[in-house]
């Protein structure tokens, strides 16, 4: 299981490391709720367990962004000395999947976070189909009626993250901070990917999928979702 621990105390989140990977579990920190992101967007989670009360944004506020803008399903887990029932459903409403109150024992806290793991697997589809594009996320593979499209990490991410979100729109923002981050590029660099995805994902068919949303993104739809 591979964990990303999100809290502002150091000690703390060196502790559930520590934990996490004396139990065999891989375990990566992030500091505050913008690092978690550009960790999200750049890697691959079982569960993140995630503090509450943080500067900058709070437990909250990142895991509204993970779901809303990153569009992620990973299971989270917050963490937090709240514990009354209002705290409990802001938590739920911003996108948690569980709850556990300080302080805690670990070996509840790897209980919890071993079965959210365990019911995100039995849960997650392996393919999504969109039209006529079929994704194996996990062969991280693309095909288009039936012909095999060969897609570099960047545009494969791309793809994704259209395919989800179809037929709505994409803000080039979230595309941006899903390839990059905080650290994003001149804004040629994201016209150059999609340029590219287009002559693999489009060229060869006859009906274009990928359009531009003038000012604002891209969207993955057929002629007649313009």
């Amino acid at each position: 299981m591979r964990v990303l621990v999100v809290d502002d105390n150091y000690d703390i989140a060196s502790s559930i490391v520590d934990y996490l990977e004396y139990n065999k579990h891989h375990a990566d920190f992030a500091i505050n709720g913008s690092s978690m992101l550009e960790l999200v967007a750049q890697n691959s989670y079982d569960v993140i367990i995630l503090d509450v009360m943080m500067p900058g944004l709070s437990g909250y506020e990142a895991c509204e962004k993970l779901r809303q803008e990153l569009m992620s399903n990973i299971p989270v887990l917050f963490l937090t000395a709240r514990d009354t029932l209002k705290d409990k459903l802001q938590g739920f409403t911003a996108g948690a999947d569980d709850y556990l109150v300080k302080p805690f024992a670990m070996e509840e806290l790897l209980a919890r976070a071993n079965a959210l793991s365990l019911r995100a697997i039995q849960h997650n589809t392996r393919l999504i189909e969109v039209f006529d594009i079929e994704i194996d996320l996990q062969k991280h593979s693309v095909k288009r009626q039936g012909s095999a499209i060969e897609l570099p990490p960047n545009q494969f991410k791309l793809l994704v993250l259209l395919a989800k979100k179809s037929p709505d729109v994409v803000g080039k923002r979230t595309m941006e901070y899903t390839l990059w981050g905080e650290d994003i590029p001149d804004s040629d660099v994201l016209r150059s990917q999609m340029y590219q995805l287009r002559n693999k994902i489009d060229k060869p068919f006859s009906t274009a999928l990928i359009k531009t949303i003038h000012k604002i993104g891209f969207k993955l739809a057929p002629n007649d979702n313009l």
